[in-house]
């Protein structure tokens, strides 16, 4: 997890998500940990739902694959003349 939140490319989302599990890991509060991480507190309940039952935690960082239309466009789009 420590290693997760030092890499330079991840994603702030992970990152974030990984420093709330090491927190609650540790026994800070719900309350501590949302103001630490800065998101809201029903976030970290919904995150301490999601790492509950985990056998591999780390696997959970990432969002899970949603539903819909995939993207129609990529993220570093040719320019148009």
């Amino acid at each position: 997890m420590e290693a997760t939140i030092r890499a330079g490319k991840t994603e702030l989302r992970i990152a974030r998500r990984a420093q709330a599990l090491l927190l609650m890991a540790d026994g800070v509060s719900a309350n501590d940990t949302a103001k630490l991480v800065g998101v809201h507190i029903r976030t970290v309940f919904e995150w301490r739902e999601r790492f509950r039952d985990a056998d591999d935690p780390s696997a959970k960082l990432a969002d899970a694959p949603r539903s819909g239309r995939p993207r129609a466009l990529s993220r570093n789009p040719k320019r148009r003349r």
